[in-house]
């Protein structure tokens, strides 16, 4: 079921975001590199993960949400509806400013 609304979720901002300059991708293969500019979702058992391709991102999203963060990703879990809010408007304004 949490794939499912994953899933949903990337499609909506595949729909309204994707650019030939603003690659989207789902579950990053581990060992892949991808060039600056990116956003990914991938997902586990207990959280889904968003991979931004600017650090500054995801440490400001870490310090707001207070959830955990790796190198580039920022892990929320399932059941935490308000970060995952939070993480849907930083996604658009990180688009925007991207695409301006």
């Amino acid at each position: 079921a949490e794939s499912l609304k994953l899933y949903k979720v990337y499609g909506i901002i595949l729909s309204k975001y994707q650019t030939k300059d603003i690659p989207l991708h789902v579950n990053v293969a581990k060992g892949t590199r991808m060039n600056e500019g990116y956003i990914a979702i991938s997902h586990s058992k207990n959280y889904f993960s968003i991979h931004f391709s600017d650090e500054e991102t995801v440490n400001h999203l870490s310090d707001i949400t207070g959830c955990k963060h790796g190198k580039r990703c920022i892990n929320i879990s399932y059941e935490d509806t308000s970060s995952f809010d939070t993480a849907k408007e930083t996604v658009r304004q990180y688009l925007k400013n991207a695409r301006d």
